[in-house]
């Protein structure tokens, strides 16, 4: 028995040779999208963390404006019962000073918060 030439074994696996690199150049085509889209959702997810960590700076903000404003309402309770001379006013859970001294919050108001104004009378 003789052994198929080269020329025949080339000529039939023609087809398959075809049909397989246009199968790999879809598969690359695939991933190259997938690629993108992965691109995308990682610039989508890093915008998406930043407007998270703005929030959360303006939600910290706003805390400490509330405890500045809880405060100076404590503060001008004591005024006014001082002035007017009744007897002493019962203040809330958050008299005199709401404030937390142990994380540097009232550093962050001196520096230029919406109440820094408070800080600077002396109260």
């Amino acid at each position: 028995m003789v052994a198929p030439s080269k020329s025949i074994k080339e000529e039939a696996s023609k087809p398959k040779l075809k049909s397989l690199k246009a199968r790999i150049q879809g598969i690359k085509k695939v991933m190259g999208k997938i690629r993108k889209d992965q691109t995308s959702i990682r610039e989508d997810q890093m915008k998406i963390g930043e407007r998270l960590r703005a929030v959360k700076r303006k939600c910290d903000e706003l805390r400490l404006e509330t405890q500045v404003i809880a405060r100076q309402s404590a503060f001008n309770r004591i005024q006014l019962v001082n002035q007017l001379g009744k007897r002493p006013v019962k203040l809330g859970p958050m008299s005199p000073c709401p404030i937390d001294h142990r994380h540097g919050e009232v550093e962050k108001l001196k520096a230029g918060g919406r109440f820094h104004h408070l800080f600077n009378k002396g109260y």
